[in-house]
């Protein structure tokens, strides 16, 4: 099955926050109804858009099968709304919130629509079902910081279903031993797993209570106080403004060499290119100019500038 243009997509995507329940159960007979309609709207509609010589009553007639294809389509989707919600549902529990699962199962469940080939005679809820776990599968990778592999998630998923399952046997949370035993993994083995997927806490997150995030209150002591990036600023400034009194091609080497304009150091050959002298005049030059910062006559100088 092909594609709709991407207006009526837009249309599509609009119309799909209409409560799943309000639709009923489709039959199989039905569903082959709809499918055709589809097919016969987009061929309609190729029609319409690449053919020159149709009259009027021709483009009123397939006008009206591609209208007959849209609605088809709005109710394939509909009324297989509620499979999306029954789907998203256990996998709420992993930290996506519910709304963002199904909005994923509906982006899969519009592609098996537009895929579905009802001549096969496949289910469509079979058919729908891969597409819509493999969205949900996708959207809660997309949520997570650090992404899982696919094996990862499969048994998160298990996990996550053993967790309900019990929980509605038991009529409470199951204990760590339960779940093990019911999955028949080991104890160790499964909080180990169960610490390798956590999501990490972001620095962002509020602290109970008060409007504080949590990065506000940690220090990283392998980064510069504000203070010392102040002060290693400024002297950076008086610096750049000693070099300034040398002469211009003893500043122009310093500045180069030690990169005091902003940019990258320079090598004494790149200097040397740049400058057109040789190496060793680079190396004359910076030996002259900071013998000529470190004189205790200059000291005055530095003293106006700070």
């Amino acid at each position: 099955m092909g594609s709709f243009s991407s207006p009526m997509q837009g249309g599509v995507v609009s119309e799909l926050a209409s409560n799943a329940r309000a639709f009923p159960v489709l039959s199989r007979s039905e569903v082959a109804e709809l499918a055709t309609a589809i097919d016969v709207g987009l061929l309609a509609r190729e029609r319409l858009e690449t053919s020159i010589e149709l009259d009027d009553r021709d483009r009123s007639d397939l006008a009206t099968l591609v209208s007959l294809g849209h609605t088809a389509f709005i109710r394939l989707m509909h009324c297989n709304l509620r499979l999306v919600v029954s789907i998203a549902a256990p996998f709420a529990r992993l930290g996506v919130p519910l709304g963002d699962l199904v909005q994923g199962g509906n982006i899969g469940l519009l592609n098996a629509v537009w895929r579905f080939d009802h001549s096969k005679g496949f289910a469509f809820s079979t058919y729908a079902t891969w597409w819509v776990r493999k969205a949900i599968s996708d959207e809660i990778s997309a949520a997570r910081i650090i992404r899982l592999p696919h094996n990862a998630q499969v048994r998160l998923a298990q996990l996550t279903r053993t967790e309900e399952y019990l929980e509605s046997e038991l009529g409470r949370a199951p204990r760590d031993i339960e779940v093990a035993d019911d999955l028949g993994m080991d104890l160790v083995r499964l909080k180990d797993f169960r610490s390798a997927v956590r999501e990490p806490n972001s620095l962002n997150t509020l602290i109970e209570g008060t409007d504080i995030e949590v990065g506000q209150i940690l220090v990283d002591r392998n980064s510069p106080s504000p203070e010392g990036l102040a002060e290693t600023q400024e002297m950076t400034d008086v610096i750049r403004s000693a070099v300034k009194t040398l002469a211009r091609d003893e500043s122009a080497v310093l500045e180069m060499l030690y990169g005091l304009d902003g940019s990258d150091p320079l090598s004494y050959l790149t200097t040397a290119d740049v400058l057109g002298v040789a190496p060793r005049d680079v190396r004359r030059l910076e030996s002259i100019s900071l013998a000529k910062l470190a004189h205790p006559s200059r000291r005055a100088v530095y003293k106006d500038l700070v």
